[in-house]
């Protein structure tokens, strides 16, 4: 039994070592303080996704048979506002005309804003107001003199 014994001794951890010098003493408690996370604000701006959404497309047609395709932006209950400066006078009739028609059928609007310009509306956008030629003929451009 010397190798046990001798092992033993090694590994044995004295009876000394085993008490404890600050048993029965009293330690402070501290109470765990709860943590609360920084409230952050986020700012982000939702896009608006209702039904009342309203969308206005700008649009410049060359031909007349451009038409079909702003007419379908009307119908999709989309404001359109016309431009048609780019087409002669003869097809420029026959593009309001065709827009005056749809619009009508859908309960819409079209106004005349300047001299080839025109707002057409569907029936969930109302247009308030008018330009008169008056304000028209005495509106003064601030970029002409730039």
């Amino acid at each position: 039994m010397g190798i046990k014994d001798t092992f033993s001794k090694w590994f044995k951890v004295a009876d000394d070592d085993l008490d404890y010098d600050n048993y029965g003493e009293n330690y402070e408690v501290e109470t765990a303080t709860e943590v609360l996370p920084a409230v952050q604000k986020k700012f982000v701006q939702k896009k608006y996704e209702g039904k009342d959404m309203a969308k206005i497309n700008i649009v410049e047609p060359r031909v007349y048979s451009e038409v079909e395709t702003i007419a379908a932006l009307l119908l999709e209950k989309q404001a359109v506002l016309l431009n048609l400066r780019r087409v002669d006078e003869a097809q420029a009739r026959r593009i309001i005309d065709y827009m005056a028609g749809i619009a009508y059928a859908i309960g819409g609007d079209v106004q005349k804003l300047s001299g080839d310009i025109f707002l057409c509306a569907p029936s969930n956008i109302e247009i308030e107001g008018m330009l008169s030629e008056e304000s028209e003929a005495n509106h003064i451009n601030f970029l002409d003199s730039i």
